[in-house]
């Protein structure tokens, strides 16, 4: 029918492939890998004066989550084939779990508490796994206008090398 024809929209191929409401769900995301990769999570945090200054706990889930594709990675460095260190992985084996320290070792976590109001909203830490579900840091950290009666953080994994650096020079101690 030609007046329906007339009234259709068709959207635009930039939105088709980049999604209406975040680029998490466009079209590649959605129908080409069928799969999302966040490099973030999200939890309670609560003190840990055994902490250094610049260290943050990370629950132990958490970090292999958001470090999996580095992981990954570090384990096809090691000489594994891709489908190996992925079934590696999904395992995970004491070879996935030395790469998880290696990554975590050379890649910084940044943390953000919403609002950010500030510079000092966002922090870089040194990222040391543990046992439980909560975000762990030095009470002498200051910064984010925390208080710990549940308040909840963000947790980012920086991706290229030139953001690795940058947080670097974003630890609380310098």
């Amino acid at each position: 029918d030609p007046v329906t024809f007339k009234k259709a929209k068709y959207e635009g191929i930039l939105k088709t492939l980049g999604g209406v409401s975040s680029p998490k769900h466009g079209f590649i995301q959605d129908k080409m890998w069928k799969k999302r990769q966040d490099l973030s999570g999200r939890t309670t945090i609560t003190l840990e004066p055994d902490l250094g200054l610049d260290e943050i706990g990370i629950p132990d889930e958490m970090s292999k989550k958001i470090y999996k594709p580095f992981v990954i990675r570090e384990l096809v460095r090691s000489g594994l084939k891709s489908v190996d260190a992925l079934q590696q992985y999904k395992d995970w084996s004491p070879l996935a779990d030395r790469a998880l320290e290696n990554v975590m070792r050379e890649r910084p976590v940044l943390l953000n508490r919403a609002p950010s109001l500030h510079k000092w909203a966002v922090q870089s830490f040194v990222p040391i796994r543990h046992k439980g579900k909560d975000i762990k840091f030095n009470p002498i950290v200051q910064g984010f206008g925390q208080d710990y009666d549940g308040d909840a953080m963000n947790v980012y994994v920086p991706v290229s090398p030139d953001s690795v650096d940058e947080a670097w020079a974003m630890l609380p101690s310098r």
